[in-house]
């Protein structure tokens, strides 16, 4: 979806799955506000998102607790992790800077709100969904007390809210959310914003969601005129713009049409110095067309090229790597390469389990989608092993909504 957030989105970024072809590669992508994940270099990340020092990755926890005094320090250390994949570090980054701004600046802060959204947005990347939003409306609440009604920072954790009822799968309320970070952008700057063009792709993508495509590409189009009309032609919410219009097309089986906006956004990113993430989205949605369409090929070497996009971009063992040997896998499985799907889905398996606890709704799919190459391969004994890790956890979850509580609780 258009999360800007979580890349995601994303933003699945950021990130939500909205069906089994994971990392927008099949729907738009969720943007919201937020600066500090997108740090100042937010049209082109040009740089490899990974921590390079391999001392400082080691010796986190003495960088943290000795080195890192300052709260700013440590939530920007706390991104820098984010960025990484390293979900884990960076909640420990991000509560240790909530701690220092509550004790110096008391409970009731812009900049203690600020540390409650990003924990909010780490806790989302790790499927904590509920436990995400307990934190997003500990900020608004913040937010609402201290700032004036329009201000942009409280359009932002409604965009955070939304993206994170998606990943729940209430429609109903991300909308609601959506439509309140619209009103306020709108309010804040003009209907003929680039923020104003972000939230109409967020609705657009609810409305892709249910299935009603007309609504969805009015909302697209839109967006898409704000963007051309106001912005630079190069300007990189264009590209995003014309992704999603080609999702929709894509929806309603015009691949010719969807096709021709897809490589307009490819030239968009293209121009752009340095390697562009988006670019593997849009490899992989291209990918996801030649797969609707039976040309294996063509599908296997878009998906590949978004694999090697992210690989240079995040490295070898980041979660948008493993999302490109899903969709991999996912390819081989519709053509018939049970033993190649497999061995792609283990990849991306093996990423995940470094980053995921096996609570995350996401690995029940992944182990679903294993359980089912290995079924069509003939192996009963192994696809049955991959069913029961997956009945496991979708049992302990039904308990735990029946008892209303979540898992893991964030202390």
């Amino acid at each position: 979806m258009f999360f800007r957030k979580f890349y995601s989105a994303f933003s699945l970024n950021f990130r939500s799955v909205f069906s089994l072809r994971i990392h927008l590669f099949t729907f738009p992508i969720i943007f919201t506000l937020k600066p500090w994940i997108l740090g100042t270099n937010a049209r082109c990340h040009s740089q490899n998102p990974q921590i390079e020092d391999e001392e400082d990755k080691k010796n986190y926890e003495v960088l943290s607790e000795y080195l890192f005094k300052d709260a700013d320090e440590l939530a920007t250390l706390g991104h820098q992790l984010f960025r990484a994949g390293k979900y884990n570090d960076s909640l420990k980054a991000h509560q240790k800077a909530l701690e220092i701004r509550i004790n110096k600046l008391g409970p009731d802060h812009p900049d203690v709100a600020k540390s409650l959204d990003q924990i909010g947005a780490v806790l989302n990347a790790q499927g904590r969904y509920n436990e995400a939003l307990e934190y997003y409306d500990k900020a608004l609440k913040i937010y609402e007390k201290l700032l004036e009604p329009n201000d942009l920072r409280i359009g932002s954790i409604y965009t955070n809210i939304g993206i994170t009822y998606v990943s729940l799968g209430k429609h109903k309320e991300a909308l609601e959310n959506f439509k309140k970070a619209l009103n306020i952008n709108i309010k804040a700057r003009g209907e003929n914003d680039n923020e104003v063009g972000i939230s109409l792709l967020n609705i657009g993508s609810i409305y892709q969601e249910a299935g009603n495509y007309n609504e969805a590409l009015e909302h697209y189009k839109k967006a898409l005129d704000i963007f051309e009309t106001h912005m630079d032609k190069r300007h990189p919410s264009i590209g995003m713009g014309y992704l999603s219009v080609g999702m929709i097309y894509t929806k309603q089986g015009l691949y010719q049409e969807a096709l021709d906006y897809f490589n307009k956004a490819l030239k968009i990113y293209s121009n752009l110095s340095g390697i562009h993430p988006h670019m593997a989205k849009i490899y992989s949605n291209i990918a996801d067309l030649y797969d609707k369409q039976g040309q294996y090929e063509q599908a296997l070497e878009n998906e590949n090229k978004g694999l090697e996009i992210r690989e240079q971009f995040y490295g070898d063992d980041h979660t948008e790597t493993a999302a490109s040997h899903y969709n991999i896998g996912l390819i081989h499985y519709h053509h018939g390469e049970y033993a190649k799907a497999i061995d792609s889905y283990l990849k991306a398996l093996s990423i995940y389990e470094d980053f995921y606890s096996k609570h995350h709704p996401f690995m029940t799919k992944l182990w679903m989608s294993i359980a089912k190459a290995y079924q069509a391969k003939g192996d009963h004994e192994k696809a049955q092993e991959f069913v029961n890790k997956a009945t496991e956890v979708s049992n302990l979850h039904k308990i735990i909504e029946r008892s209303g509580g979540t898992e893991n609780k964030f202390k």
